[in-house]
């Protein structure tokens, strides 16, 4: 018979509790995965898949306790927007436990000492459209594709969605007509963006 969701959060819960307590089978575990900058994530990654599992069964209480062992693990550390590797890593893993200002605190300091890299004002507009913050994500978002040719696909992708959830149609449709007409929008890795990007224009066009 085929194992439910919920069993195979419970077992993998169970795996991950004692690599928890058992240090040797964590590193085991890990191999050489968290070297150099991210070295000592290991707890970190385990209790980061701990709450994955968690949301899939209905015990609040532990979840909770999760978050704010993995909120703790983070503050432990001694972060820097020196050490750019392990500061994002930290972030992924304060935004799995919830810490919503302090993950923007940190985006906003990255971004005053990288201000002229689109990198950082793409992460905080995707941050910000996550949350449904739209209004806030607008500008990051426009910084980015200002900023950024690189990846000037992907952010003006970026911007369309905000500016559509805003109701600025017009603008929404300029940015993904902009995006579809650049040669990313050809390449396979970008076919699922561009996809979105002609339902929108469809839908605005109407």
């Amino acid at each position: 018979s085929l194992t439910s969701p919920k069993d195979l959060a419970r077992q993998s819960i169970q795996k991950i509790d004692h690599m928890l307590s058992q240090k040797a089978a964590m590193m085991k575990a890990f191999g050489n995965s968290f070297q150099g900058d991210f070295s000592d994530f290991e707890k970190a990654e385990l209790l980061n898949q701990k709450i994955e599992a968690l949301k899939l069964l209905d015990d609040p209480k532990t979840l909770t306790a999760t978050k704010a062992e993995l909120s703790k693990n983070i503050h432990d550390r001694t972060l820097s927007t020196e050490k750019t590797g392990e500061l994002l890593l930290a972030i992924a893993y304060l935004k799995a436990c919830d810490q919503k200002a302090e993950v923007l605190d940190w985006y906003q300091k990255l971004i005053a000492k990288n201000s002229d890299s689109f990198v950082y004002y793409a992460k905080l507009a995707n941050y910000e459209n996550e949350l449904k913050e739209y209004d806030k994500a607008l500008v990051p978002a426009e910084k980015a594709v200002a900023l950024g040719p690189e990846l000037a696909f992907r952010n003006l992708k970026l911007l369309a969605q905000i500016q559509k959830a805003l109701n600025k149609n017009q603008d929404a449709l300029k940015s993904a007509t902009q995006a579809l007409a650049m040669p990313d929008a050809k390449f396979e890795k970008n076919k699922k963006y561009a996809d979105a990007l002609t339902e929108m224009q469809k839908t605005l066009n109407k």
